[in-house]
Parts: C-alpha cells; structure tokens; sequence
C-alpha cells in the first residue's frame, strides 16, 4: 500500500521486500520516468536516438566508457538478493507504464515519443 502526503510524498507499506521493491520501482515510474529514462539513454549511449547530433558526442564517450556493458557483466554477479530487488523494482516500473497506456510525461511528446522501452535490471545497474 502506498499512502501519499498531501505534498506528494509517497510512504510505502509493503508485507514484503519484493512488494517494497516493486512498489518503489511503480512510484519513481510514475513520479520520475523521463528522467530515468533520460539517465538510461546517457548510460547506454543512446541519448542521441530521441535528442539526434545534440548528443552524438557523449553517447560516443558513453559507448567508449562501456557503463552498460559493465552493467550487464555486473548484474549476474549481484547476490540473489540484489538480482531479486532489481527484478522486482524493473516490474514495478514495467506494471506502471502497462497500466497507463499512452501516458507518458510531457517531456515525450515534446520530442516527439509515444512508446519507451521496458525497464530491466541491467537498466538500473547501468544508472547506480
């Protein structure tokens, strides 16, 4: 259960850790994905698929740096507890945006975005 404060800030009841997990994952999707997704895309190299040549150069710097291929090597390395958290946050986030359809934040259409890729684990990994 996630209760909100008059000011927005969400306190998060959980019977679990894989529900705290999933439900933190929900909440920063639904208070946060443009920037997640944005520091995913910087991460991965691939700001310049929704920004174009703005972001050329840094998504080269990014690919040389190798930040997801490092994430990607890292996350089977994690400890069952640390794989299962991420999993269940990447589901919160993915349930989110299943749930609402076609409502992505503001800054998308602006760019002219309908659709973003699911969020995974590694995605996480990649932003820490």
């Amino acid at each position: 259960m996630v209760i909100r404060e008059a000011n927005g800030i969400p306190h998060v009841f959980a019977l679990n850790t894989h529900d705290a997990w999933f439900l933190n994952g929900w909440l920063h999707a639904q208070d946060r994905l443009f920037q997640m997704d944005t520091n995913r895309r910087i991460a991965g190299g691939t700001l310049g698929e929704v920004l174009g040549t703005a972001a050329l150069s840094n998504d080269v710097q990014l690919r040389t740096f190798g930040v997801r291929r490092a994430a990607e090597a890292t996350f089977p390395l994690l400890g069952a507890d640390a794989r299962s958290a991420l999993e269940a946050y990447s589901a919160g986030v993915n349930a989110y945006l299943q749930a609402h359809p076609g409502q992505l934040p503001p800054e998308y259409a602006l760019l002219g975005i309908n659709s973003i890729p699911p969020w995974t684990p590694v995605d996480s990994v990649s932003i820490a």
